[in-house]
């Protein structure tokens, strides 16, 4: 596959949405998934979702340069985003993470863990911190901690690092 069909394919993609947009916010570009996401926003100045991300991010420094944004909910999915700026265009990509997260969990459920421990799995690969589970379940970060460190002895010590980068 040359370079051209792979950038058509990516832009055609229906798990990556693609957003350009001026220094000022106004949408240039989107690809069919960024619309469905965020609906048909050409010539018109974007100020939600990742740009309200971007925005509060950037206050009071460069805004040139790179983004990320991982395990952010827009609508009802759940995204990585990445924006890019070279100072004359704004570039949003936003990853769909729904799919990826399933298939963690279906890694997860071979290692025999409980209901309640894959739930919490379920809430940190998505990039929560332990008190943002604590209040999604409605128990305490103690409790949260017990359940992890009985989550980390029945993984492989490599599942273990990845659980904890994503806290």
């Amino acid at each position: 596959m040359n370079d051209s069909n792979y950038i058509e394919k990516i832009t055609d993609s229906e798990v990556i949405g693609i957003c350009v947009k001026s220094p000022d916010g106004t949408v240039q570009s989107q690809n069919k998934t960024c619309k469905e996401i965020c609906g048909d926003q050409k010539s018109k100045i974007c100020t939600e979702g990742c740009m309200a991300l971007y925005k509060k991010n950037i206050e009071g420094t460069s805004c040139i340069g790179t983004q990320t944004f991982r395990a952010q909910n827009t609508g009802d999915s759940l995204y990585d985003i990445v924006m890019l700026n070279d100072g004359e265009q704004l570039i949003t990509i936003l990853c769909l993470l729904n799919e990826k997260h399933k298939t963690d969990i279906e890694y997860f459920k071979q290692f025999g863990l409980t209901g309640r421990e894959l739930e919490i799995v379920g809430l940190v690969i998505q990039g929560n911190t332990n008190k943002e589970v604590s209040e999604k379940l409605f128990i305490s970060k103690s409790t949260i901690k017990s359940h992890l460190n009985s989550i980390y002895r029945k993984i492989p010590a490599h599942a273990v690092t990845v659980l904890r980068k994503k806290r």
